[in-house]
């Protein structure tokens, strides 16, 4: 075995880690889902402007997963 395998961490970390990250973006939609009533009538917003909230968090999660991406390899 070479010093470069000994340093890599087990294959599990990975997909524990990705496993995690699925977890916690299903909690944060699912949350933002259930308290739509009470945010459309605590700002009296539109259900279209509630919406963007939808997109953002959608958009962001995209913009971190291609620029983390990009980030590992610099």
């Amino acid at each position: 075995m070479t010093d470069y395998q000994r340093t890599l961490p087990p294959l599990w970390i990975g997909s524990a880690i990705a496993f995690y990250a699925f977890i916690a973006i299903g909690i944060a939609e699912a949350g933002l889902g259930v308290l739509l009533p009470s945010i459309l009538s605590t700002y009296n917003l539109t259900p279209a402007t509630v919406t963007l909230l939808f997109l953002s968090q959608i958009s962001g999660y995209i913009l971190a997963a291609f620029t983390s991406s990009k980030l590992k390899h610099i």
